[in-house]
């Protein structure tokens, strides 16, 4: 029971670490291609 609790709490860590990684890799190219351009930085943010 405790170790079936503890594999769920474990699982469900690396999934949110998994999503913050996705997250990261969506966003930060999203933002260097925001600050080359320059031209859509208002619509932006």
């Amino acid at each position: 029971m405790l170790t079936n609790y503890f594999y769920l709490v474990n699982n469900s860590l690396a999934e949110v670490n998994n999503f913050v990684k996705r997250a990261k890799k969506k966003t930060l190219p999203k933002k260097g291609k925001v600050l080359k351009e320059g031209k859509n930085r208002s619509s932006t943010f």
